[in-house]
């Protein structure tokens, strides 16, 4: 890869992952492929890999090879590193994460259905697995099956201008679409790719001239094509993969998996907006997605505190709504800054634009004098238009001994207050969480 690749291949990353985006966006097809510096290679030697797996959560990949079930099944990090080594437990042809059951299932060679790879609890994946359905649940028996999450279907290519559907909650034929608008010869055999962007989710792999084929999977219409570098090792079968918004082909002499991206930087739309208001001493956060993401998988609020870090404070999986709330009742004194995180199904993710809220310390609400105080205090007041505010006066002991009201004004006000009866001692002036140590001589 030639360095002016890797520089554009990172600032592609910065664009699309990084930068915090004010809208979030839908992927279009770029002019050229770009091959990413990150490469899965298999612990062995190996003839016809099928599948790479991206898990959003444990943040791993997941790369078979077909033919056999004692052929590999490995386990990598989200940099190619090896983790964990198996056997694949059937002879596997696709496989795919589920985010609508939360696991990773394939289909398997000739008539043994659909079944899960089993994970153990550090998200490496096992030679176990649970059946989900028995028979040729596909067009031919070396299908490659590729996983619609929108619609819950499996899909296949035999070949010719066919795409076949079936359903993931009964394992039955839906039938085939006819693919439109572009030639079919020179195309790989029996692998097809779900990519999930609207209008380009079918893609197909034409090996000879490398490049991918795009088609919108409602009418089957031919939706463009992206050339890939002349150094792709693009094949007639097998060995061509989709996982984490990357195309995968593997290099079978290296038993290397390497990954291209086909997608032309994000393009915002305008259609995600967030507020956040104070209500009293509470943070109301509201955001809302006018037009449904249904590849969206959670979002999470995360807050600041002015030093560019941020900490999680809600998580929500609920994606049945496009409009949510969320109430901070942990505000700290000073700047509050807050961000709305979205992660995607594909494990992607993807940032609000930056609310701030200031919240005023007891100082800044309340001025006291003379302290240490002999017998009258001074409270001064600075406005309030809004509502009243009550202040509580405690002793050392946490023992309430007077409340102080601020009347709602538009002016700084004054109160005098007599202490003279109290003990001499360590008081608190408080209010909600905030408090100013008063000493009474």
């Amino acid at each position: 890869m030639q360095m002016r690749d890797i520089r554009l291949y990172l600032l592609l990353l910065i664009l699309v992952f990084i930068f915090p985006c004010t809208a979030l966006s839908q992927m279009v097809p770029a002019a050229n492929g770009l091959e990413v510096p990150l490469t899965l290679t298999f612990s062995t030697s190996v003839a016809n890999p099928t599948a790479v797996v991206f898990h959003p959560t444990f943040q791993y990949y997941y790369i078979i090879r077909a033919g056999n079930s004692a052929f590999p099944l490995e386990t990598l990090s989200s940099t190619g590193a090896p983790l964990f080594q198996t056997t694949a437990g059937l002879d596997t042809r696709g496989m795919w994460w589920n985010p609508l059951t939360q696991q990773v299932e394939r289909n398997l060679y000739f008539n043994a259905g659909w079944a899960t790879v089993d994970l153990n609890g550090s998200g490496y994946a096992q030679s176990t697995y649970t059946s989900i359905f028995s028979g040729q649940l596909q067009p031919n028996i070396q299908s490659v099956g590729a996983f619609d999450y929108k619609t819950n279907r499996i899909l296949y290519y035999d070949g010719g201008s066919l795409l076949h559907f079936y359903d993931r909650n009964s394992g039955t034929s839906l039938g085939t679409l006819t693919l439109t608008g572009s030639s079919f010869a020179n195309l790989n055999i029996n692998t097809v790719i779900y990519t999930g962007q609207t209008g380009y989710e079918v893609g197909l792999l034409e090996y000879v001239q490398k490049k991918i084929m795009l088609y919108n999977i409602n009418t089957g219409a031919f939706s463009g094509s992206v050339p890939l570098p002349s150094s792709a090792p693009a094949m007639g079968a097998f060995r061509f993969s989709y996982a984490n918004d990357l195309v995968w082909l593997m290099d079978s002499p290296n038993a290397t998996w390497h990954g291209y991206y086909i997608w032309d930087v994000v393009l915002p739309i305008e259609n995600f907006h967030f507020e956040a208001i104070l209500q009293g001493e509470n943070a109301l956060l509201s955001w809302e997605m006018e037009s449904f993401h249904d590849n969206i998988l959670e979002y999470t609020v995360e807050r600041g505190e002015g030093s560019g870090s941020y900490i999680p404070v809600y998580q929500t999986k609920d994606i049945s709504t496009s409009a949510y709330t969320f109430r901070d009742e942990s505000l700290l004194p000073g700047r509050n800054d807050y961000r709305i995180k979205v992660h995607y199904m594909n494990g992607q993710e993807a940032y609000s634009d930056v609310k701030t809220l200031w919240v005023s310390t007891l100082e800044e609400m309340v001025q006291v004098y003379p302290n240490p105080v002999k017998s009258v205090l001074t409270l001064r007041f600075s406005p309030s238009p809004e509502a009243s505010v009550k202040y509580i006066l405690f002793n050392e002991t946490g023992q309430e001994v007077m409340e102080i009201y601020q009347e709602s004004s538009i002016q700084y006000t004054q109160k005098e207050i007599s202490v003279a009866h109290l003990s001499s001692g360590i008081y608190f002036l408080k209010s909600g969480n905030k408090s100013i140590k008063i000493i009474k001589e």
